[in-house]
């Protein structure tokens, strides 16, 4: 397993030699994201073994525009956790363990436009998860648990183009 002082030579020998704006560690073994200070970049982090995301692992990033944690074990998000990124417009969550959102978590992302959220064990919606969210225009919750939603869930988004909700119970 990387220490986080090899995690942080990786990430920077990676961007210095292919001078790319992606950081791509799929399929990885990594269990921590070591809140690594990147800014304009897209971090993929998929296909691992993270089951847990620090309040403050992206709080250097704020530049951050897109973030990958497909196919991990997450189970909960902190609120704080994306309270940095404002700019960030791409998260995938998909295919996790995620049971539960607080009504918080997605509060500073005014200008998220892809938000990827099936394949977890999501029962229910706050109303006011997405109210920030108001550049939203792609949202997938299919192959979840939920049986209702508040009416006023989707409120406010204007932008809102695709949403699935196939496949839930």
């Amino acid at each position: 397993m990387f220490s986080k002082i090899n995690f942080a030579i990786l990430i920077l020998f990676l961007t210095k030699i292919h001078q790319s704006n992606e950081i791509v560690l799929d399929q990885n073994i990594l269990t921590d994201t070591f809140g690594i200070e990147l800014d304009d970049f897209f971090v993929s982090l998929s296909n691992g073994d993270i089951s847990e995301i620090a309040p403050d692992t992206f709080e250097k990033m704020t530049q951050l525009y897109g973030i990958s944690l497909y196919s991990n074990t997450l189970v909960t998000i902190d609120p704080a956790t994306f309270s940095s990124l404002d700019d960030l417009l791409y998260l995938d969550l998909s295919s996790n363990k995620i049971v539960e959102l607080d009504s918080k978590v997605f509060a500073a992302q005014k200008n998220l436009v892809y938000l990827y959220l099936s394949t977890n064990r999501i029962e229910q919606l706050d109303a006011a998860i997405f109210r920030s969210c108001i550049t939203l225009g792609f949202l997938d919750l299919q192959s979840n648990r939920l049986t209702r939603l508040d009416a006023s869930v989707f409120n406010g988004l204007k932008e809102l183009v695709y949403l699935d909700l196939n496949v839930n119970l």
